[in-house]
């Protein structure tokens, strides 16, 4: 696995698998943040080691994520189908199967509605439903909390911020203008990792591009910078604003502010990721979206919808796992 969306769904069925008394070797990519983050066993691999690694494990079946870029996991794909090994794709978004060029002989996915995109493409694989990782219940230091407690006095609102890269580019500003236009509002700023680095079109590097659009929100005092893990902070706060981003939906699911950010570079984003036109949040029909830059008072106001969705059960996936090696 490379990202860490792929890893908080494979590394605990490979947790489970193990705890059930099968040998496993969860393999994490050099260059990739997932092995940042992970806190259980694991190898890290690159190009050079991934072959030697196969080969030398003979496994009785392979379990990919679906991170983006794919990388060692489409090798790690190629290899298990050369070899006759069952293979497994575990979602960790909708739609992220589109990623995979090779035909998984089982995938494991969020919820029904991603059930039925996979069915979609490959009608004759089997699908089981496990959960949204991304919502995996997290507890704000005590630190945290008294933070934002401070912050929110006066009846003022936080929102998070957690996209970066290309998807920026025209939504950044929008929301920005958006946030001048609300009084009480504070914005957290915690800019998607893997994009910081990545080279901007004209010159420096998105994570450079992001911060300077902010400018005019921290000349207002509106942006507020904190350490704690963005799944902490969303947690601690009263929304996120955000494309289609997993902390987006950690929002919805407990009646947070749930703002979806909507442009045509977004739309593209979205498709190349995901195959999908609209964002899940959309899809669902019942929570806020922005399109052009406008006062979020009324917004703020309103009653939030809850979405209806449960977390990654790894227990689940390990069950179809071993029906699809038993069979």
């Amino acid at each position: 696995m490379r990202d860490i969306g792929a890893g908080n769904v494979v590394a605990p069925v490979m947790e489970e698998l193990r705890r059930r008394g099968h040998t496993t070797l969860l393999l994490a990519e050099e260059d990739g943040q997932a092995h940042q983050r992970l806190t259980g066993p694991f190898t890290v691999i690159n190009k050079e080691t991934l072959n030697a690694r196969f080969a030398g494990h003979a496994p009785d079946v392979v379990i990919t994520g679906l991170s983006i870029p794919r990388a060692l996991e489409h090798a790690l794909d190629v290899l298990a189908k050369r070899a006759g090994i069952p293979l497994v794709q575990v979602e960790d978004y909708w739609g992220c199967h589109v990623r995979a060029e090779v035909e998984a002989d089982l995938y494991i996915t969020v919820d029904a509605a991603a059930k039925r995109f996979v069915e979609d493409k490959h009608p004759h694989a089997p699908v089981a439903v496990a959960g949204f990782a991304g919502i995996a219940p997290v507890k704000p230091s005590i630190e945290l909390m008294q933070a934002m407690a401070s912050l929110r006095a006066g009846g003022r609102t936080v929102l998070v911020y957690p996209d970066g890269g290309p998807e920026c580019k025209r939504a950044l500003p929008m929301l920005v203008a958006s946030i001048l236009r609300t009084p009480g509002l504070f914005l957290v700023p915690k800019f998607h990792p893997k994009m910081d680095q990545v080279t901007h079109p004209e010159g420096g590097t998105w994570g450079q591009w992001c911060r300077a659009v902010l400018h005019p929100l921290r000349n207002r005092g509106s942006v507020i910078e904190l350490a704690a893990p963005t799944d902490e902070v969303v947690e601690a706060a009263d929304g996120v604003v955000s494309g289609y981003s997993t902390t987006l939906i950690r929002a919805a699911a407990t009646g947070k502010i749930a703002l979806t950010l909507w442009d045509d570079i977004i739309r593209k984003e979205l498709k190349c990721a995901t195959g999908l036109d609209k964002t899940p949040l959309m899809l669902d029909g019942r929570f806020p979206v922005l399109k052009r830059a406008m006062s979020l008072d009324s917004l703020l106001q309103e009653r939030q919808p809850v979405l209806d969705i449960r977390p990654f059960d790894a227990r689940i996936a390990a069950d179809a796992i071993t029906r699809l090696v038993s069979c």
